[in-house]
């Protein structure tokens, strides 16, 4: 071990030793040299961390267990692979149970970079050598920078109240679901985000229980409908359904995203659901020990309510008895993903999920992947109705619009025109793909950068004939590329016509 003046001027940095003389009870970890298994275990806990944010810790901590005794180095390494850091330097141990802490800081006490790490350990003793690294990340990234105010998040952490998901020795999957949704909340809006949960308690999202599709039946199908409606009225950027998965025996495991692959917005979605898995490896792997490491399940396509395409109202005959598949008349319409983090009931997994510190590192997993698919996506707007016709028109007669269009994306505009269509009354909004007929288009001013907002006058003629209808947004590129069907939401109007 260092001696202790070797670390006097590093105030933060946490050094501590408990020497226990035990082995890992699971056994030595696949990573260390197939020659020598000294190292047991090496895991890490507390990362990421940053400054001010609540949930997230302030320190990482290594913990390593050595079967033997051993020369013992822990340096920690940047993403280009140099060291930038050493926590103990041929240090003399014999076995047991060893913990450091690393607050952030270099060996002159100043704040380092935030980015993604490597903390390695090396040992040597007279059965030769062996490593092992975990990876981790420093603080988070800004989430679209341009105007994180304008961006909405919906989080959904699932199951709730009378649905416990999945469960396991005493054990619900809507309690880590709540826990992990909560936590990602925090850090979102910390970010200037705007989030939009849809629960924040132990409670089903369509409760008291009614009929939310109009399928004729209150039963479980009219939850998922519930969490729907509250993203699309928020008419948010994304959704965000966080799960954990259960499986017939207790021998599955890993994790895993689903979004759907029949959508319009499906390219968007498996982007978005890509990056949140990866970073929720990447970000497990810093627990590796003993039996556990991080098992990539992929991204596949879901068949959960929560992004299955719009379905038409069920025959008269089947009315009353429920709909094959359920109907689906307000389908969420923009990218949604759901998570299967961990399984809640595989023996290994289940401890990990009963840590605290692997449900924030969890939640800031789903933070960076959000950051890295609003920082880097190509295209996103917000509408918002400035002026338009009050009360009911006369079919056929000339009115005229006013929409605020906020870009949402990462590319200014550039030939873009906003549509105003129209389409037949619908309870509460039309989620239909179907895009209406238009009624009058204008030009986006060109240069509207990332985050900017500006308001076009849209000059239109109402609808024909008498009746009521849903005036919908759209915009479209010159090649006639339609931003709602790459899941950006229209903002829906209301407006009734009357006879002359």
């Amino acid at each position: 071990m260092e001696r202790p003046g070797r670390w006097r001027h590093i105030a933060a940095l946490a050094l501590v030793i408990a020497v226990a003389g035990l082995a890992s009870p699971y056994g030595p970890r696949p990573a260390a040299a197939a020659t020598n298994r000294t190292i047991a275990s090496w895991s890490l806990s507390g990362s990421p961390f940053a400054g001010d944010i609540p949930p997230l810790p302030t320190a990482v901590r290594a913990h390593l267990s050595l079967s033997r005794s051993a020369r013992v180095t822990v340096a920690l390494f940047n993403s280009a692979g140099t060291r930038v850091l050493r926590l103990a330097r041929r240090a003399d141990l014999a076995a047991g149970e060893y913990d450091w802490a690393w607050d952030g800081r270099d060996a002159r006490g100043a704040e380092m970079a935030d980015g993604i790490y490597r903390l390695r350990v090396r040992v040597v003793n007279g059965r030769g050598v062996a490593t092992a690294s975990r990876p981790l990340r420093k603080g988070l990234p800004p989430i679209y920078p341009a105007n994180p105010a304008a961006i909405v998040v919906v989080v959904d952490p699932g199951h709730g109240g009378r649905n416990p998901g999945a469960e396991y020795n005493g054990y619900a999957e809507k309690d880590f679901n709540l826990d992990i949704g909560l936590a990602l909340q925090q850090l979102l809006e910390h970010a200037g985000v705007t989030v939009l949960m849809t629960r924040t308690t132990d409670t089903a999202v369509n409760e008291p229980i009614s009929d939310i599709n109009g399928d004729g039946l209150a039963n479980d199908y009219d939850d998922p409908a519930a969490r729907n409606v509250i993203a699309n009225l928020a008419r948010a950027d994304l959704d965000i359904h966080v799960h954990n998965n259960a499986y017939g025996c207790r021998c599955a495991r890993g994790t895993e995203m689903y979004t759907s692959w029949k959508r319009s917005w499906s390219p968007q979605g498996i982007d978005l659901a890509t990056l949140i898995q990866r970073e929720q490896i990447f970000t497990l792997d810093q627990f590796t020990a003993g039996a556990y490491f991080p098992r990539d399940r992929g991204v596949s396509n879901g068949r959960y309510y929560y992004m299955a395409p719009y379905s038409v109202v069920c025959p008269t005959a089947e009315q009353g008895s429920g709909c094959s598949p359920p109907y689906l008349p307000r389908p969420v319409l923009m990218p949604s993903v759901l998570a299967e983090s961990l399984f809640v009931n595989n023996d290994i997994e289940l401890e990990l999920l009963k840590r605290s510190d692997v449900r924030i590192a969890l939640a800031a997993a789903f933070y960076v992947g959000i950051a890295e698919w609003l920082n880097t996506r190509e295209y996103g707007s917000a509408y918002e109705l400035a002026d338009g016709p009050a009360g009911g028109v006369t079919a056929g007669e000339a009115i005229s619009y006013s929409i605020r269009v906020t870009n949402r994306g990462n590319t200014a505009s550039d030939g873009w025109r906003l549509e105003l269509r129209h389409v037949a009354a619908a309870p509460l909004y039309d989620g239909s793909p179907d895009p209406g007929t238009l009624l009058g288009q204008a030009a986006v001013p060109d240069g509207l950068l990332p985050g900017e907002s500006v308001q076009v006058s849209v000059d239109a003629t109402a609808p024909a004939v008498a009746g009521d209808w849903l005036v919908k947004t759209d915009i479209r590129l010159v090649d006639d590329t339609s931003f709602a069907l790459m899941g950006i939401p229209a903002l829906q109007v209301p407006l009734t016509t009357t006879a002359p």
